[in-house]
């Protein structure tokens, strides 16, 4: 029934779908327009993001050869000090002083 009972209603219902078929008639282009800003938004945001990425995995990869070049040079560092030691050692059993 949908409220309709009498021929005028069945006008006042036909004005109404017209309405809103005139709204819907622009709104084919507005959708086309917010779909390529959309796509434009991603396009920019996935770059942006690949790009900080790709920079975090720069730093990081910077960083954790660096903290390898720190670890391997205190390994030589401590491995020197333990041959002058070693050396000293020797020195002070062989009865060689300097």
């Amino acid at each position: 029934d949908a409220g309709i009972t009498s021929l005028d209603d069945v006008e006042v219902h036909k004005n109404k779908i017209g309405e809103l078929k005139n709204l819907l008639d622009g709104l084919d282009e507005k959708i086309k327009i917010a779909a390529a800003e959309k796509y434009k938004a991603d396009d920019f945001y996935n770059t942006y993001e690949n790009r900080m990425k790709s920079d975090y995995q720069k730093i990081l990869e910077r960083a954790k050869a660096e903290i390898e070049n720190l670890r391997v040079e205190e390994e030589r560092q401590k491995a020197e000090c333990e041959r002058s030691e070693v050396q000293e050692e020797n020195r002070r059993r062989s009865g060689i002083s300097i």
